[in-house]
């Protein structure tokens, strides 16, 4: 997307206007503990800052107390305030991460520009050497052995015979979209890409499943399931059970005893084989 010569004119003159500064002190990221980040504002304006706000977050998960800081005396020019956070730091988990916090000032007065932020990435954890380090799945079975395979979590693979048919074989170069890769040069049946549904089913917990009594599949006494359908009755593979709403004539009705055959011909499925129901027909089911 092209932005307007002007757009970015403006952008550049803030950029070139901002005389606040914010840095975020090195983290202490060994846990589980309660660690304290240190927050520095510098005002390099003319202007004395006022009612500033330091706020600082980290990732998604991580408690800081408290979440917001305040300058109640303000920055005067060419100096610098400092407010500190404390960080609950987690247990390290497996693996290699790549963990952002940010702090944000908001203030009036200074340079005038209301907002300035600092992003400050920690490192936790050993990243792997290569990239056949972190396999994890089996994508690529034998034909004669594809019990391994299972890419998908549903026990699947590709055929490796199929696969050298086009080109792939372990080892080979491939272009994609305009891309060169090296397919794994690993055998069948190994482990030979990286899967991220394992780490996803580690770090989500998904609640279980509870289906209400209402909604669960009915079956007749012979185990077939039963469909039950909008008009009040259960439909079974082969016949009709007999309508939960009896249809029947009252004796003394003021409409003379017609409403039976009057909402049979309102619904056309309550029917006895192919013709509509007549009103002897009209019988209780006696559920």
């Amino acid at each position: 997307m092209l932005l307007p010569a002007t757009v970015l004119a403006g952008a550049a003159r803030a950029a070139d206007a901002a005389q606040t500064e914010v840095t975020v002190s090195p983290i202490d990221l060994e846990g589980p503990a309660v660690t304290t980040v240190t927050v520095t504002v510098r005002n390099t304006a003319p202007q004395r800052l006022r009612d500033l706000r330091v706020s600082f977050s980290g990732p998604v998960g991580w408690v800081v107390e408290p979440e917001v800081r305040t300058v109640r005396n303000g920055i005067a020019p060419n100096a610098h305030a400092t407010v500190t956070f404390e960080l609950l730091v987690p247990a390290p988990s497996s693996g290699f991460r790549l963990l952002n916090f940010t702090a944000t000032a908001l203030y009036e007065g200074g340079d005038g520009l209301a907002r300035a932020t600092a992003t400050r990435t920690e490192r936790r954890g050993e990243p792997l050497p290569t990239l056949a380090a972190a396999y994890n799945s089996v994508g690529v079975t034998d034909e004669s052995n594809t019990a391994p395979g299972d890419f998908d979590g549903g026990g699947n693979s590709f055929s490796a015979q199929k696969l050298a048919d086009v080109g792939l074989s372990p080892g080979a170069a491939v272009t994609a979209l305009g891309a060169e890769l090296t397919w794994p040069d690993v055998p069948p049946g190994v482990k030979d890409n990286v899967s991220s549904r394992h780490e996803q089913q580690r770090r989500l917990r998904l609640p279980q499943l509870v289906v209400p009594e209402r909604h669960r599949p009915r079956r007749d006494p012979g185990g077939r399931r039963q469909r039950p359908q909008p008009s009040g009755r259960v439909r079974q593979r082969g016949y009709h059970v007999q309508h939960l709403r009896p249809f029947r004539s009252t004796p003394g009705r003021q409409d003379g005893g017609t409403r039976g055959a009057a909402e049979a011909r309102r619904h056309p499925r309550l029917r006895h084989g192919h013709r509509p129901l007549k009103r002897h027909e009209q019988r209780p089911c006696g559920c």
